[in-house]
């Protein structure tokens, strides 16, 4: 016999947050990361602006760079991509 449970009803009871949150917050905190190291380390900042290969071809909906879901994100929090920038350089520095 079975039961069907709706993934709502199964979030509410566990007081788990939605799938897209919690892969929003890991994608944010991978971008505080990488954008935390230091300028000798640039090379790995290519993962945020690196863009697919021209001839490269992606499933639909999976054409956007690393980078566009991380200013969609940050603009989710009404933050750009500045404002995230600057609060890191100044959490960073320690003023």
């Amino acid at each position: 016999m079975h039961h069907h449970v709706r993934n709502d009803d199964v979030r509410r009871k566990t007081e788990r947050p939605h799938l897209s949150a919690t892969v929003q917050a890991r994608h944010l905190s991978l971008f505080g990361h990488i954008a935390r190291l230091m300028p000798h380390e640039s090379d790995a900042k290519l993962i945020l602006t690196a863009s697919p290969l021209e001839n490269c071809r992606r499933p639909p909906g999976r054409s956007r760079t690393t980078m566009k879901t991380t200013q969609q994100d940050l603009e989710s929090l009404n933050l750009s991509l500045n404002e995230a920038l600057t609060w890191l350089r100044i959490v960073h520095s320690g003023e």
